[in-house]
């Protein structure tokens, strides 16, 4: 970093050791300008949640009720009797956006539980916009 005229922040950077191996090992940490770097189970970075196993569940938690804070804020806007259009662009805005982050990076790996999740928060929200 200092060779490329960068800063490296040693209070914010982590360290996540992705391995797949059955049997685990000790490493020694990592010293940057005589402070340890922090080793990490799992880190939210750019709003997803990677854990060291790579598995997408905890961001998967989180996401959901993230949704169901916002199903709930469509819950109250249908007692409001907004038009149907404003309640689509809603669900759609709030609730969609939030379940399809990242799609493209966990779809494919994520488990039949997961999948049953993120339907069921999208086929409420259908219900009720």
């Amino acid at each position: 970093c200092e060779r490329d005229g960068l800063q490296l922040n040693v209070r914010k950077t982590k360290e996540m050791i992705i391995d797949f191996r059955k049997k685990t090992y000790t490493k020694d940490p990592i010293k940057i300008k005589e402070e340890f770097i922090e080793t990490c189970e799992k880190y939210k970075y750019l709003g997803l949640e990677i854990t060291k196993n790579l598995t997408w569940e905890s961001h998967i938690d989180l996401t959901v009720k993230k949704a169901m804070k916002n199903l709930s804020c469509l819950r109250i806007l249908k007692r409001f009797k907004l038009s149907p259009q404003i309640l689509d662009l809603f669900y759609q805005a709030t609730i969609v956006s939030t379940l399809t982050f990242g799609l493209s990076i966990w779809d494919v790996s994520i488990n039949e539980s997961s999948h049953r999740k993120i339907n069921k928060i999208r086929k409420i929200g259908m219900k009720i916009s």
